[in-house]
C-alpha cells in the first residue's frame, strides 16, 4: 500500500494500523468511500476514492481497500470536503 501512497500518509500507514489493532476504534475503516492523494509511479500524486474494510474469518483479520480515480471536474471541490473530514476526524480524535 505504501507504493501509493503520498510521503506524509506512507510514513504514517502502519501507525494507523497498529492504532487501530490496539483500539479497535476505525478511523476509516468502514466509513465509505473518501478522497485522499494517490501516487502514481513517477511520483505525482492524484485525487482518488479510498473505501477500506476489515472482517475476520478463522480468527485472522483481514484488511481491503478499493480504490477508484476521482473525475478530474469533481476533484477541487471534493478534496476540499475530504479536507474539512479530515479535520474533524482529528479534533473528535482529541475530544474537542
Amino acid at each position: 500500500m505504501n507504493v501509493l501512497m503520498p510521503k506524509p500518509y506512507a510514513e504514517l500507514h502502519q501507525s494507523y494500523i497498529k492504532r487501530y489493532l490496539d483500539t479497535r476504534v476505525p478511523h476509516i475503516l468502514g466509513k465509505g468511500k473518501r478522497i485522499v492523494q494517490g501516487k502514481h509511479r513517477d511520483g505525482s500524486e492524484f485525487p482518488i476514492y479510498l473505501d477500506v474494510n476489515m472482517w475476520e474469518t478463522a480468527g485472522r483479520m483481514f484488511f481491503s481497500g478499493i480504490i477508484t480515480r476521482v473525475p478530474t471536474e469533481t476533484a477541487p471541490k471534493q478534496q476540499l470536503n475530504a479536507g474539512v473530514s479530515d479535520i474533524q476526524m482529528h479534533v473528535d480524535r482529541i475530544g474537542m
